[in-house]
């Protein structure tokens, strides 16, 4: 055992001396960049003062908007202005200064905008697929423009239909939720679980066939579960992607 011990601890110290070498070979100091004499550099003039550029090389481009802020942004205030017997002469309000940047905090759209997103993504495919039979856009109008165009928007509108219910049954999931007996006169409803519509079948969930759907068999085998952990379980409600419809599941008896 002690021999291994001293070899462990020469193969971890020949790793850290690889590391430090591949350190210092790569680091700053060790530039092989070469540097270009003062005779090549030229001053340039920007909005925040001067810098160097290199002569005939591509030079710097500063955008429309400028540089960001250098000084300390300022929240919206109003100052008081007061005469000499103390009184207050006027008062000036002056706008905030962080409204003149643009905010670079990344905040999450939600839910509803990414599925709207894989919506008309899916859709541009689509019309790539199924182009319009008439150009948009030309001045002067198809003699048989009501002839193909009405269709193909029908056509547009069933696809963009069954691309939505698509989209909805894959990520949005089903809520089951439960009905427990707390007293002989009080009952609480609590989430049990959240079920994911592969197959399209929450659109329609009242007309489903309890022995052939796949999402009510889950949602059987949900229930069942949580009536093994909690004796009080009455029965549960799933509900369809529109919320407006549900669909009691009964746990079925030991």
């Amino acid at each position: 055992m002690k021999n291994s011990r001293i070899r462990a601890k020469k193969v971890r110290r020949i790793k850290v001396a690889n590391l430090a070498a591949y350190s210092l070979t790569h680091s700053v100091s060790n530039c092989t960049i070469p540097s270009v004499p003062e005779s090549e550099l030229i001053d340039k003039k920007v909005s925040f003062g001067t810098i160097k550029a290199v002569k005939g090389k591509a030079e710097w481009t500063i955008p429309k908007e400028g540089y960001p802020q250098q000084k300390s942004l300022r929240k919206k205030y109003k100052k008081k202005y007061y005469n000499k017997d103390g009184s207050i002469r006027k008062v000036i309000s002056h706008d905030s200064d962080y409204a003149q940047y643009p905010d670079p905090t990344f905040r999450p759209k939600g839910h509803a905008w990414f599925m709207e997103q894989v919506v008309q993504h899916k859709l541009a495919k689509w019309e790539k697929k199924n182009p319009c039979p008439v150009k948009t856009g030309d001045n002067q109008p198809d003699l048989f423009e009501q002839e193909y165009v009405i269709p193909w928007k029908a056509e547009r509108e069933i696809a963009l239909e069954r691309i939505r219910d698509f989209v909805v049954s894959i990520y949005d999931k089903l809520p089951l939720t439960g009905r427990f007996k707390k007293s002989e006169t009080e009952y609480v409803e609590q989430s049990v679980a959240e079920l994911k519509d592969k197959n399209g079948e929450g659109h329609h969930i009242n007309d489903l066939d309890p022995k052939k759907s796949k999402l009510l068999k889950k949602a059987q085998k949900k229930t069942d579960e949580t009536k093994a952990k909690h004796a009080n379980l009455i029965c549960t409600n799933l509900k369809d992607h529109k919320r407006q419809k549900g669909r009691l599941v009964m746990p079925k008896a030991a």
